[in-house]
């Protein structure tokens, strides 16, 4: 009489196939979600590069023409920047239909864990946009930073001044925010006046370095806060 084989795996087969895919899993997975992450961070740059240089361009062709600039720079003495700034949104919003700025789509402010909307009412309703505009504020007493960024990160924290004191310091918003989009506390991306863009993680970034070399005291800087959704 032929003993008929027994097909098929033995329950410790099944566990051993579990385990081993559990731990290549284990491996994967994070190296998965760093390239999911930099691709996300590659994009949201290259769009806050185009933003910058569309901005750049017209506030160049402002100052040809002697007219008041659109940087956020000078937030005191400039009454045609001042007006702009009830939030970013608005500052956006302002600035690509007051200068018919057509490079310039609302979706583009979208970011990680962010949606995208091309309607100006949502746009600034809040929650369609990842960045946030910071200025400095100048005066007599006041001047301003030679690597102060156009664009941040919203998770950078909220609307407030960020001043240097007597040790080159920060005193306010120093610190990544752990619960706001689209990096949280993790990283923040920020674009220069010449459009270059940088990407630095949490271990790495040192507000300071807004302020450039050497103790400024006499430096204010204004984070323009957006119309939070989280």
């Amino acid at each position: 009489m032929s003993i008929r084989k027994k097909e098929g795996f033995t329950l410790v087969e099944l566990l051993v196939v579990i385990v081993v895919i559990g731990i290549l899993m284990a491996f994967v997975l994070p190296i998965v979600g760093v390239y999911i992450e930099s691709a996300g961070v590659s994009v949201e740059g290259s769009r806050a590069r185009a933003i910058t240089q569309a901005i750049m361009k017209q506030n160049i062709d402002q100052e040809v023409a002697s007219k008041p600039h659109i940087w956020p720079e000078s937030f005191t003495n400039n009454p045609l920047v001042k007006a702009y700034f009830a939030s970013s949104e608005v500052y956006f919003v302002t600035v690509k239909e007051d200068f018919q700025i057509d490079d310039i789509e609302y979706a583009n402010f979208a970011g990680r864990d962010i949606s995208a909307t091309n309607d100006r009412k949502k746009f600034l309703g809040g929650g369609f946009n990842a960045w946030v505009v910071m200025q400095a504020v100048t005066g007599d007493e006041f001047r301003v930073p030679p690597n102060l960024p156009f664009m941040v990160t919203r998770n950078l924290g909220g609307a407030g001044r960020i001043d240097g004191n007597q040790d080159g310091n920060v005193l306010l918003n120093d610190k990544l925010n752990d619960k706001r989009k689209p990096f949280k506390n993790n990283r923040v991306i920020f674009t220069m006046r010449d459009s270059s863009v940088q990407n630095m993680r949490a271990s790495m970034f040192d507000i300071s370095v807004f302020f450039g070399e050497g103790n400024q005291p006499n430096v204010a800087v204004e984070v323009i806060d957006t119309v939070s959704k989280d």
